[in-house]
């Protein structure tokens, strides 16, 4: 058994459920943006994370991809994103990047199948855990501080 949770505002629009049972996963969308104590929760008790993130094709929308994904990172947990926006990016060797999430589904569920592998998630949980500093309060307060002073 496996459950997916889809979490944030916009989520129903796109899955169009609140709940569902596909094959033996349960999957729920929570179609709000969330307490800090609930994000907190998913962010620590989560196996892994899922950036299922693109760019909207309904123009009036952004671009929702980059606020939480730093914080599974800094958390030094395994994830999955799109080749979109910035999330390659941010991950780089230490995720599992969809190159052909448009045209091949397949390639998400091999990948959603490799971090389910409790020694393959270990060793990109090992990856990531080398990059969280990039994405801690404090180092982002030092490269800001030191950005300003060369400003001034």
């Amino acid at each position: 058994p496996f459950k997916l949770v889809f979490a944030g505002a916009g989520w129903k629009k796109r899955v169009g459920f609140d709940h569902s049972k596909i094959g033996n996963v349960d999957v729920y969308v929570i179609d709000r943006e969330m307490s800090e104590e609930e994000f907190l929760y998913l962010n620590t008790q989560s196996l892994f994370g899922l950036f299922p993130y693109r760019q909207p094709e309904d123009k009036s929308e952004a671009f929702q991809g980059s606020g939480v994904l730093p914080n599974y990172i800094f958390r030094g947990k395994a994830c999955i994103v799109f080749n979109d926006g910035c999330l390659p990016e941010y991950v780089d060797d230490a995720g599992i990047v969809i190159k052909n999430y448009a045209t091949d589904p397949q390639e998400l569920a091999s990948a959603i199948d490799k971090l389910l592998d409790d020694n393959i998630r270990a060793e990109y949980e090992s990856k990531i855990k080398e990059r969280s500093y990039l994405f801690s309060v404090k180092y982002h307060a030092e490269e800001c501080l030191e950005y300003f002073k060369k400003i001034l």
